[in-house]
């Protein structure tokens, strides 16, 4: 098991977020290493021999390699690991913070892996790398000939599959306590034991219940509030299922 202190005399923290996301990496790496390679080209001119022609720098490279630490009143270490595979997949930027070396920068994942060592099963160690992302459009066209604008139209929509638009109808309103729910109950985006809890009970009163029964997925501690990743899959108290108002169906699968 890793023992730490944090020297609070160093005040550097380590962040990330996109769109409401948010993560603060626990345990601050041993090391973060910025690379910015030159753009910079050499060119041959007669007479002189070889000479340097400067361009803008490449976009930055930051990796960072560290481990999340499950103790007892921590983020189980897992839903780092959720949290940064879920940036992952998604394909958006994030924006970087790294204090006292005032960076604040929009960066991608590039790079992603987690493993576990022997003897330290609690902890999960991880290599990070992310990529600087500069925002771009597309620059809107002069006005030209009808016929060149028409072809390049007709080129854009033969290399890229247009987009299909649906018409969703609204969801019809219906009393909570009338909805079905299935156990396990397979979670959805950002749900919180209180929110389940009170989808279901139209109360937030007994989350401390539904935490009790499924204590060995969600950690020695969990807050109320904590949003748990989608597609976990948690048991219902006894006493929910057998209350026929909650309206709960026992999954077949």
């Amino acid at each position: 098991m890793n023992t730490y202190i944090q020297d609070v005399a160093i005040p550097i923290y380590i962040s990330l977020k996109y769109d409401n996301y948010f993560l603060k990496f626990p345990i601050n790496p041993e090391s973060l290493r910025k690379d910015i390679p030159s753009n910079s080209t050499t060119e041959e001119i007669e007479g002189i021999g070889q000479i340097s022609v400067p361009k803008k720098p490449n976009l930055a490279r930051i990796t960072i390699e560290s481990f999340f630490w499950q103790e007892v009143n921590l983020t189980p270490s897992f839903m780092y690991v959720t949290w940064l595979e879920r940036w992952q997949k998604s394909g958006k930027p994030a924006t970087l913070i790294v204090t006292r070396l005032n960076y604040s920068m929009q960066v991608t994942c590039e790079n992603f892996s987690h493993w576990i060592n022997a003897g330290e099963e609690e902890d999960i160690y991880f290599s990070l790398e992310m990529q600087e992302y500069r925002p771009h459009r597309a620059k809107k066209l002069k006005s030209e000939d009808n016929l060149t604008l028409l072809q390049k139209i007709t080129d854009i929509v033969e290399t890229n599959v247009p987009p299909i638009l649906v018409d969703i109808p609204k969801p019809t309103r219906m009393s909570i306590n009338k909805k079905s729910f299935t156990t396990p109950y397979v979670l959805g985006e950002l749900e919180t034991l209180s929110s389940i809890t009170k989808k279901i009970t139209s109360s937030t009163t007994d989350w401390k219940m539904l935490y009790d029964e499924n204590k060995e997925i969600l950690g020695d501690v969990f807050e109320q509030s904590i949003k748990i990743p989608s597609g976990t899959e948690l048991k219902l108290p006894d006493s929910w299922i057998n209350n026929s108002s909650y309206n709960i169906i026992r999954s077949t699968t």
